[in-house]
């Protein structure tokens, strides 16, 4: 990862906002993430630890204007996309939990 920049060097999930890049157990994820998987994954990293609501993930990915027409089944799909993403470079890990009734939260253990 690209040295200079705010980043959490000690652990397994890497991203780097300004060059959208993402790196998971030291591996660059190649292809890059699509813009609606970088939000999602962004505003997880943002909140590491913290349960984010779905309500919150899809103003998030999709903002005010989209976000009215965004089914649950969008987002589910999103996550699956995302989570499949992930587990390419590291299939032992799962870094994004649901919290049932409520949302998500990303577990990014240090490396």
């Amino acid at each position: 990862p690209v040295e200079g920049i705010e980043q959490k060097f000690n652990k397994r999930l890497v991203l780097d906002k300004l060059s959208r890049r993402v790196w998971v157990s030291g591996q660059e994820l190649l292809p890059p993430l699509s813009v609606p998987q970088f939000r999602l994954l962004e505003a997880l990293y943002d909140n590491e630890g913290r349960v984010v609501s779905r309500q919150d993930l899809v103003l998030a990915v999709w903002g005010d204007e989209e976000a009215v027409g965004v089914s649950e089944q969008a987002l589910d799909a999103l996550v699956r996309r995302l989570r499949d993403r992930l587990a390419v470079l590291d299939p032992n890990h799962a870094y994004l939990i649901t919290v049932r009734g409520y949302g998500l939260r990303l577990d990014n253990p240090p490396v």
